[in-house]
């Protein structure tokens, strides 16, 4: 053999170990990119079913500040009436002692008329 075609020899190898190194680096390129995408996507899932269950803690917490409100609203109410409940108790107990006041006045005075 001839040192020519020893080199073609050796080039056609080299190729051939191109080629091959090429195809491996091409499939585990694409292997990597599938790992990756099944990575991502776990992750994905993941986020998703994170997001799920805020908003149900999300439901869950807007439903107790609406029965809050609710029961302020209320408690509010009540304060309101029993408030006026109260002033109008403490009307009449003055109204009962003015008019009793006036009426012991009253009777003073004719007493001291008829004593006259």
């Amino acid at each position: 053999m001839t040192i020519l075609q020893e080199k073609k020899k050796q080039l056609q190898e080299l190729e051939s170990k191109c080629v091959e190194l090429q195809k491996s680096w091409a499939a585990e390129k694409e292997l990597r990119k599938s790992s990756e995408m099944e990575k991502l996507e776990a992750d994905c899932n993941k986020m998703r079913s994170q997001r799920s269950a805020v908003e149900e803690q999300l439901i869950v917490v807007e439903a107790k500040v609406l029965e809050v409100k609710e029961k302020n609203q209320q408690l509010a109410s009540q304060t309101d009436e029993a408030l006026i409940e109260k002033v109008n108790r403490c009307l009449r107990g003055y109204v009962v002692w003015r008019i009793e006041t006036l009426k012991w006045l009253k009777l003073r005075q004719l007493e001291r008329r008829v004593l006259e």
